[in-house]
């Protein structure tokens, strides 16, 4: 019995991990403020066949376009005044530059959501950086691992415990079971 609930406990953690991963891997959110009369950009270096995945929701009219390293135009989603979803392949490695424009008088606030296939690193210095899908890989290993141990060490605390002797019972009779 202890078992059983030891091998659902195991499998309850590694589903948790691996929905944690997939919710983890999903997305980078950035969020900024877009000043009124300007343009705000966001450069987003890529590598050739990476592919971009982004929604963004504002709270007011933005015009959104994405260029690509050579500065064409790759994407035009016109002026948006909600929300948009847009997708792109990188064609050459490069910054990709995601602009948005505020033509109006006052500032406007924006969520940005992205992912990218493959992932690309989530610090200015990508040398030194883990990619996030190996980050959680290590957690989710060391998760188990600490699950394991426990285990064991329970389960070895459990065979060396000294069994009290059970204490005396009254018989039916009302003698007493040695």
């Amino acid at each position: 019995m202890k078992r059983s609930k030891l091998l659902i406990l195991l499998l309850t953690a590694l589903l948790s991990s691996s929905l944690l991963a997939s919710i983890a891997l999903a997305s980078h959110i950035e969020t900024f403020t877009v000043p009124p009369r300007s343009t705000t950009f966001l450069t987003i270096p890529l590598q050739e066949q990476t592919k971009f995945n982004g929604s963004f929701s504002t709270t007011g009219n933005i015009r959104f376009f994405v260029t690509d390293p050579q500065r064409l135009v790759i994407a035009n989603l016109g002026v948006i005044d909600n929300n948009a979803t847009f997708a792109f392949a990188a064609k050459v490695t490069g910054n990709y530059t995601l602009n948005f424009e505020n033509e109006e008088l006052n500032s406007k606030d924006l969520s940005l959501n992205f992912n990218t296939d493959p992932e690309i690193p989530t610090n200015a210095n990508p040398s030194t950086s883990l990619p996030l899908s190996e980050l959680v890989t290590l957690i989710t290993i060391a998760a188990m691992a600490v699950v394991l141990v426990l285990y064991f060490v329970l389960r070895r605390h459990k065979t060396n415990e000294k069994t009290e002797p059970s204490p005396m019972l009254p018989t039916k009779q009302g003698k007493i079971a040695t």
